[in-house]
């Protein structure tokens, strides 16, 4: 049955429902336009942003790597001599050679397309390739401000009518500071092409777009002038300009010191979205740009697609709405049909529950007399139906006057039911209980009484056994001596007896308004908690814990505590009965117990010896993990709880087993014997063992062993032997070192003295005075070389050398070598020989330049000077990922017995070889550690008079 029946509505809701829905769907469509419009924009704001920040940050680098050039260069004496040498004798074939082979290098390996030599009146003296050799206008007016300022300076893009094509140009001043550190003897010119360097750099985007471009620019007075060209406009090309009267132009905005992401007009007046940044220490802005057609391209064809499905939500909803206005009329009528079948069930349903009902119903008209009642009524007060129908209601009232009934009639007509208990008599004068329900009813426009009985002796009975019960627990809860207490569900304290409030300090009326969380320690509280969620669902009949309790006074007692559910007869929960237990003394003997074992095992378990405590029959009573640990005894054979086995399988590990067994027998046959001894075991640790015995009264009960590991005292003792002796031969070393360096330095001191004091000779000829500048030439490079190598290893002993990683082309750094060592060396029995096998393209390599050369240079120094006729070949291979150089000579070779030796630092083979051809013993030292630094590792091939092989190692990290 469904007593609430909808009314028939028209089509009008339907169709505003229709409208709402169709404006909502279109409202939404504009908004998620909007919104992606919105996020699109933001996110092409950010990625121009990252583009423009990027490329800053490329250029950045570029150019601190290229005034990075100009320090190196400026500081390299040895490069700054050659061209000294080169400016003061210009037509010198030998030193121009020299210096061409520099700038070639220069340009072989580094960014530069030309190489120029200046002097200080700006005139070009030298230039690698032959082109593009004159000063133009641009620089020539910066000359004097470097020859004043002393600093290598980048110049700015720039075209001049000398030179074909957009450049920049690295000015280095030319210091020979051994000389004269203030005095600028030239100029070396670095042109940078920066169609092959930079602009490259500039062009490259991240992502793929039609639109998109980065601009560099600068300010030159009322205009902007772009320094790369333009990439829809292909006939702007370079250095095309605008002027800073177009406002909505974004690198217009840029050099007026607007940045961030703005919208603009592009010179090709078209919209665009661009970011806009100024390069640090540049006059120069980057703009990052795309146009904001190609930025909504991809929203447009959303947009289709969104109308679409917006037309198609709307019609899907007007066939839905109208399925549903269909379906509401044809459910209407089929209520409608079934409301009528409903209402003559109904009525048939309320005559049978009136008929054959349990509970006692009738009705009462407004003068209390009975018009209507069902069986169950006559049958509890033993009438006839014409008996009991006209009888007034005081007549089945026991003991209740005419007032009491009219006082409740009152109450029914004012609250219009009563529920209420009363005694009611039968025919046979016998009374029963009824709990009696009352509501006032009218019927045709008369008021009636209809009341439902029902005889409650049987519930009256048990609840008095109920009370009767009650009565009785109450007494034993009240006067038992465990302290006892009673919570609901939700733990609040229900009752408590004498003994628990006696134990938890509070009296009754104090627990009442408390839970059992307020006197239950903090820690406890979750356990409980947890606990007792678990009781409740079955899953443990009972909770039993010992806990922590905080009694009124502040004072902290344990509890053996038991926690019952009590239940009622539906198997719901009613109330928790818990018992408590004061163990608090209990719990203090055990705590103090406990921490005293605990300190003794902790006082075992600290100390760093290994500790064993036997009885007089040899049961082992007590040892210490350390003892396990030193001994290694395997687990089976300590719990055997046996000092015989223990002792067994220590003696097996000994060196000495029976000077061990003897010292112990000596122990047990004297129990008061105090005994110590040095144990050396055959893996070579050492043990100092003690032993004294347990006294209890004066009287030995056992014996404690105590065992210290002293191998690292003894290793450390070894070890400062081994110092010393290495120490007396690093003196020994350093001792030789000083004597050789001492006279390596004052054998060209001799020279630059004696030949500087005959150059003062009035009557010296041209040609020796060119002999003897010569001589003091040669004597200061080897100078220059020795306290190099000084310098050098004081920093590789200091930790002080870093690597300076870059690209470098091994083919290209050898060939150089390889010329400037074949000029270099005057032996006409002597050649030396390049062993190249990888093609230039494969020999690309990320290594240290500097040091690479410095340690090959050593190499090929050190071959020269031992080979006086023969070959010197020097090259590389490729083996296991591996490029393995090699320097071999036909020299007069090492003894097997050095080959160790040698690389060690200040250590020759031989004083008398030394002597003869010279050396601090520095340089195989300074390669060993340049080797080790660049992840390789360096050794020799050698037998006397057969000649040498130096070998050594790099990684072969070719460049992606």
């Amino acid at each position: 049955m469904n007593p609430i029946r909808h009314k028939h509505q028209g089509p009008w809701p339907l169709a505003v429902l229709f409208i709402v829905i169709s404006i909502s769907v279109i409202i939404g469509g504009i908004i998620y336009h909007n919104d992606q419009k919105k996020k699109l924009l933001s996110e092409k704001q950010f990625e121009l942003s990252v583009i423009a920040d990027l490329k800053i940050r490329q250029i950045t680098q570029w150019r601190m790597e290229r005034l990075g050039d100009g320090a190196f260069l400026g500081e390299n004496n040895l490069l700054v001599n050659k061209f000294a040498e080169f400016l003061k004798n210009p037509r010198d074939r030998d030193s121009r050679i020299n210096i061409l082979q520099s700038m070639k290098s220069l340009t072989d390996n580094f960014d530069y397309r030309n190489v120029l030599v200046i002097d200080t009146f700006g005139n070009v003296k030298l230039s690698f390739p032959n082109q593009d050799t004159l000063v133009g206008d641009h620089l020539h007016p910066m000359l004097p401000g470097i020859l004043k300022s002393r600093k290598a300076i980048l110049t700015d893009l720039h075209r001049t009518s000398q030179v074909s094509f957009v450049h920049l140009d690295l000015i280095v001043p030319l210091i020979n500071r051994p000389v004269n550190d203030t005095l600028v003897i030239g100029f070396l010119a670095l042109r940078v092409d920066p169609e092959k360097f930079l602009y490259p750099l500039i062009r490259s985007l991240p992502t793929a777009s039609k639109t998109a471009e980065t601009l560099l620019i600068r300010r030159d007075k009322d205009e902007i002038v772009y320094l790369n060209e333009l990439r829809h406009q292909e006939d702007a090309g370079i250095f095309s300009r605008r002027p800073l009267s177009e406002k909505n132009l974004p690198s217009v905005m840029a050099v007026q010191g607007i940045s961030g992401t703005i919208n603009g007009m592009d010179y090709r007046n078209v919209p665009v979205v661009a970011a806009m940044r100024k390069i640090p220490g540049t006059p120069w802005y980057m703009v990052a740009k795309i146009d904001r057609e190609e930025i909504l391209s991809s929203l447009n064809m959303q947009m289709n697609m969104i109308i679409v499905i917006i037309i198609l939500l709307i019609l899907s909803t007007a066939a839905l709405i109208g399925i549903f206005g269909w379906a509401q009329r044809v459910r209407y009528y089929r209520e409608k049909y079934e409301f009528e079948q409903d209402r003559l069930a109904l009525v048939k349903h309320f005559d049978y529950i009136l008929k054959f009902a349990n509970d006692i119903i009738y009705l009462v008209d407004e003068n209390l007399n009975f018009v209507e009642a069902n069986d169950a009524a006559l049958e509890a007060y033993k009438y006839t139906r014409d008996e009991f129908l006209g009888m007034k209601m005081q007549d089945i009232r026991d003991n209740e006057n005419s007032f009491e009934i009219q006082e409740r009639v009152r109450k029914i007509n004012k609250q219009g039911s009563l529920t209420f208990e009363s005694n009611h008599r039968r025919k046979d004068g016998t009374n029963f209980p009824v709990e009696i329900s009352t509501r006032v009813v009218n019927i045709e426009g008369s008021k009636y009484y209809q009341t439902i009985g029902r005889d409650i002796t049987k519930r009256k009975l048990a609840e008095d056994t109920l009370r009767e019960s009650e009565l009785k627990f109450r007494k034993i809860f009240e006067e038992s001596p465990f302290p006892m207490i009673m919570t609901a569900k939700d733990f609040g304290i229900i009752r408590s007896n004498i003994s628990f409030c006696n134990l938890i300090g509070y009296d009754q009326d104090e627990l009442t308004t408390m839970t059992f969380k307020n006197f239950t320690h903090p820690d406890n509280i979750k356990v409980d908690e947890i606990s007792l969620l678990r009781m409740v669902a079955g899953e443990i009949p009972i909770y039993k814990t010992e806990k922590r309790y905080i009694r009124k006074d502040g004072r902290i007692i344990w509890g053996s505590t038991t926690i019952n559910i009590i239940r009622n007869t539906k198997d719901e929960v009613q109330f928790f009965l818990g018992i408590v237990e004061d163990i608090t003394s209990k719990k203090e003997v055990k705590m103090q117990l406990e921490k005293s074992y605990s300190l003794l095992k902790a006082t075992l378990e600290s100390t760093a010896d290994g500790l064993l405590v036997v009885d007089l029959s040899g049961r082992i009573v007590q040892y210490n993990r350390r003892f396990i640990e030193m001994w290694g005894i395997p687990p089976e054979i300590i719990s055997s709880e046996r000092e015989k086995d223990a002792v067994e399988y220590v003696v097996s590990q000994l060196l000495d087993p029976k000077s061990f067994l003897e010292n112990i027998q000596n122990l047990y046959s004297e129990p008061g014997a105090i005994g110590s001894e040095i144990l050396e075991f055959r893996d070579g640790r050492y043990f100092e063992r003690y032993s004294q015995p347990q006294l209890i009264n004066g009287e030995s009960v056992g014996r404690v062993w105590s065992f210290r590991d002293i191998t690292q005292r003894k290793i450390a003792e070894r070890e400062i032997i081994n110092a010393k002796e290495k120490a007396e031969e690093s003196d020994r070393l350093k001792t030789a070192f000083l004597q050789n360096v001492s006279h390596e330095i004052r054998t060209p001191m001799n020279a630059i003295i004696g030949f500087s004091t005959l150059l003062n000779e009035p009557d010296l000829n041209q040609q020796d005075r060119l002999q003897y500048t010569d001589i003091l030439f040669q004597s200061g490079n080897q100078l220059l070389s020795i306290i190099n190598d000084i310098v050098d290893i004081a920093n590789i002993e200091a930790g002080q050398t870093r690597l300076k990683l870059k690209n470098v082309n091994i083919n290209v750094t050898l060939r150089s070598l390889n010329e400037q060592y074949r000029i270099k060396t005057r032996e006409p029995g002597v050649s030396i020989n390049l062993y190249i096998p990888l093609e230039d393209s494969k020999t690309e390599i990320i290594t240290d330049s500097t040091k690479l050369i410095q340690i090959v240079s050593n190499l090929l120094n050190n071959a020269i000077k031992f080979t006086m006729q023969g070959r010197i070949d020097f090259g590389y291979d490729l083996k296991d990922g591996f490029l393995e150089f090699f320097v071999s000579d036909t020299g007069i070779g090492i003894s097997e017995e050095y080959h160790e030796k040698i690389f060690t630092r200040f250590y020759q083979v031989d004083g008398a070889i030394s002597r003869h051809f010279g050396g601090t013993g520095l340089g195989l030292s300074i390669c060993k550690a340049y080797a080790e630094l660049l992840g390789g590792r360096i050794w020799l091939e050698s037998q006397p008079g057969k000649g040498t092989s130096f070998r050594f190692t790099l990684p072969y990290n070719v460049v992606s």
